[in-house]
């Protein structure tokens, strides 16, 4: 039985609301920064993450200038979809959410009260980067 999925199908699974995990190389040997970040995807284009302005994990994204990205089901069957590549954009958007809500999966995350964002997209179409599995 083959897991492979098609790049529709996968593009399927990134547009419905999720939890991404993001991970972006760290300093000084570490192992990689992993964290939950709401993310925002629309069909053939880029995964765009949204983030505190002055957080580490900001930091060490402009630093490192690329990305890793996990977005899975917590339910039997399990599915996920897993991207990487370089960041295309690290920019403060127009306007912010002070309130995250997973009914908004574009809101900033912050752990509580406002924050200035920065949105970071990965630059290669999340289409042609991912790979979706059941287990």
């Amino acid at each position: 039985m083959s897991l492979a999925t098609t790049p529709r199908e996968r593009a399927d699974f990134l547009t419905e609301v999720h939890v991404a995990v993001v991970s972006v190389a760290d300093e000084n040997g570490r192992g990689p920064l992993s964290v939950p970040l709401w993310y925002e995807y629309e069909p053939g284009g880029e995964l765009s993450i949204v983030t505190g302005r002055d957080s580490r994990k900001t930091a060490l994204i402009r630093a490192a200038g690329r990305i890793s990205v996990c977005v899975q089901t917590h339910t039997v069957p399990y599915r996920y979809v897993s991207a990487e590549g370089p960041v295309s954009a690290a920019s403060t958007p127009s306007t912010a959410s002070s309130d995250p809500s997973p009914a908004d999966p574009t809101s900033a995350s912050s752990g509580g009260g406002s924050v200035t964002p920065l949105a970071a997209r990965l630059r290669k179409s999340a289409q042609d980067a991912v790979e979706r599995s059941r287990l």
